[in-house]
């Protein structure tokens, strides 16, 4: 495989330069994962985790990072782009991104690595294969229209209520998405202080189903950056001990008619191809898969604390 001539820049443990935040702004990738903010200082656990490629002029060309504090089943770094000039080579860039996450690995709080085959991987399945990945499991997308009122939203239980994350439902949120989520495939959950600082800062994104300060269930949608454009469904899920009151149903219909009312043309969600009993609560309310995307995994034993390039 070709290499470009790169070389990844030492980040600073403090302050991160506000150059790279403006390069990730003038260059996002087209499905942003997560605010890059907050992302680049509270999901990864140290500078040794950003990955900043320069060329050989010094001009930045990609931002990548290892998301590394998030908890998962799989004890994984999620390998994660979120800025990358368009005029580059990005197959080349690909190749050199992959040797520095690997480079970066034996410092990370993580055993294993995870690569989704999608964007900057696409059609590496054989390569992966090749540089000791295996394939770990699928994510689907899923699409569904919304060019019309979603049906009606079904009433919530006796005993249970409509809320928004505070200080006092915080903690019980946290637990039910980490009780909820921790065993899917392709979930990663962050720590109680960062979980609480950005759901308190996308507060009116999030929808509780809540039993007095408990959280039963959650949702938390993304709405279209544009009218007619495509809103997100990124969370929802129920505390295992609800499980039986239908509440699947009623979060997933709650989340359309959010995205609706914010002028949402369509609506996208992922979820684990693994996972039957989520496709079968989303295909009832009208979504169909709309592309497969295998995610990849390599084993790194021997990791550790994560230290910044020299």
């Amino acid at each position: 495989m070709s290499t470009l001539p790169l070389r990844r820049r030492p980040v600073p443990a403090s302050p991160i330069d506000e150059a790279l935040f403006d390069f990730i702004a003038a260059h996002p990738v087209p499905a942003m994962p997560f605010d890059p903010r907050w992302g680049l200082t509270k999901l990864v656990s140290g500078p040794g985790a950003i990955l900043d490629l320069a060329d050989v002029a010094g001009r930045r060309v990609a931002v990548a990072v290892l998301v590394d504090t998030c908890s998962n089943a799989a004890d994984a770094a999620n390998f994660a782009l979120l800025g990358i000039d368009p005029g580059c080579d990005r197959q080349a860039l690909a190749d050199r991104l992959l040797q520095e996450a690997e480079a970066a690995m034996p410092g990370s709080r993580r055993r294993h690595l995870e690569i989704e085959a999608t964007d900057l991987f696409l059609d590496w399945e054989a390569r992966l294969v090749a540089r000791g990945y295996r394939e770990a499991y699928r994510m689907y997308l899923m699409r569904r229209a919304l060019d019309g009122p979603p049906p009606p939203v079904p009433p919530l239980p006796d005993g249970l209520s409509w809320g928004r994350p505070t200080e006092a439902t915080m903690r019980s949120q946290h637990d039910a998405v980490r009780r909820a989520m921790a065993p899917v495939p392709g979930s990663s959950i962050p720590d109680f202080d960062s979980f609480a600082v950005r759901a308190m800062a996308l507060a009116e994104n999030h929808g509780l189903i809540l039993q007095g300060d408990r959280v039963a269930g959650f949702l938390r949608v993304h709405p279209p950056e544009a009218p007619g454009g495509e809103g997100d469904v990124g969370l929802i899920g129920r505390d295992p001990e609800f499980r039986g009151g239908r509440l699947g149903d009623v979060l997933v219909a709650e989340s359309l008619r959010r995205l609706h009312a914010a002028g949402a043309g369509s609506a996208v969600l992922d979820v684990a191809a693994a996972n039957d009993a989520a496709l079968a609560l989303y295909r009832r309310h009208g979504f169909a898969v709309s592309e497969t995307i295998p995610v990849f995994a390599k084993a790194f034993p021997e990791a550790g604390p994560l230290e910044s390039p020299r």
